[in-house]
Order: structure tokens, then C-alpha cells, then sequence
């Protein structure tokens, strides 16, 4: 796995919640009616505006750099408010999420299942491309972020590319306002 990332300093706070909790919390998420706010895409609790929103996946685009001959899978993909960019980008779109409430909020064209991020349920080198963000700050401890990342190496093939992106507890030194 090919792995860029950004150092940053301050305290981390692990969640404390179950994923069973994280899912009943997201089931409920699935009812506000907006898809960015539903997907928690907030900062000080205001939702990103969809153009802030816009700017943050297309940075993810570039950096998963996929074609359209690529199989790529979303990782707590939620109402599919990711997929949407992604659909019709790739010859095959998979989004995976721990909440059947918000996968049922997805209408797109996407293959969508219920699904926890440390258990894919894919053959081995299944996709060309993986995109998993903002997910693991949801982690209650450091071995289930790691268990993740062992299945995402299992279902990339040869010369994949998985983009990790998650929330920063403080800017990065580059000035970026994303990872």
C-alpha cells in the first residue's frame, strides 16, 4: 500500500462508543434531510456548504487517481454523498457502510452493502482503488484502524492506491484544510 500522509500534533480523542453505537447513532443521522449534515461534513458544528464540500471530494478524486477501467470501493460510504462524483467515472463502484438506514438513503447507480470497515466482504484483489474518509476518527482503538487497513491491502490489487482521509485535530504545517 502506497500510504501519504499528514503529521499533525495535539491531543487525539478516541471515541468511546461501540460500533454498535456508531451504528445506531448514523441510523438516526439518516433522517436529516440534508445529505451533507446527515454525513456530519461540519466544521463547529455548521455543515460544509456543498461547494466546500465539492472542493474536499474533488481532492480525493485527484489523489485516488482512478479511470475508468478501475473497480473502486467506498468505505463508509453513508447516504452515498461521495459515490454521486464517482458514478460513471469507473467500470465498477462498490460503497460499503456500517448503517443500513444510511446505505438505503443511497439511489445511485453504486453497488451498496452493510458492512463494518475492518470486515470487508470482498475476494482479495477486488479493486484498483479505495477511498475511506472521514471514518476512522469514528475508531474506538487503534487495532481496529489497523485491522482496516490490513483489509484494505487484502482487496487491492497489485499496484492500488487506497486514499485515507480523515478530520485533523489541528491544520496541517502545508496550510492544507484537508488531508
Amino acid at each position: 500500500i502506497h500510504a501519504v500522509s499528514t503529521c499533525y500534533h495535539g491531543p487525539v480523542r478516541r471515541p468511546t462508543k461501540s460500533q454498535s453505537e456508531w451504528m445506531s447513532i448514523w441510523n438516526r443521522r439518516a433522517e436529516i434531510a440534508d445529505p451533507i449534515e446527515a454525513s456530519a461534513y461540519c466544521a463547529n458544528g455548521v455543515p460544509e456548504t456543498p461547494q466546500e464540500h465539492d472542493r474536499v471530494v474533488e481532492a480525493y478524486l485527484e489523489l485516488l487517481d482512478f479511470s475508468q477501467d478501475h473497480a473502486v470501493l467506498e468505505i463508509g460510504c453513508g447516504n452515498g454523498l461521495n459515490l454521486v462524483w464517482l458514478e460513471g467515472h469507473c467500470a465498477r463502484l462498490v460503497g460499503s457502510d456500517l448503517s443500513p438506514e444510511m446505505v438505503n438513503k443511497y439511489h445511485g447507480g453504486a453497488a451498496v452493502l452493510v458492512a463494518e470497515a475492518k470486515s470487508l466482504p470482498f475476494p482479495a484483489e477486488s479493486f484498483d482503488r479505495v477511498l475511506m474518509a472521514s471514518v476512522a476518527h469514528y475508531f474506538a482503538t487503534p487495532e481496529y484502524f489497523r485491522e482496516c487497513v490490513i483489509g484494505i491491502g487484502r482487496v487491492l490489487r497489485a499496484g492500488g492506491r487506497a486514499v485515507l482521509a480523515d478530520i485533523l485535530i489541528e491544520p496541517p504545517s502545508s496550510g492544507a484544510p484537508f488531508l
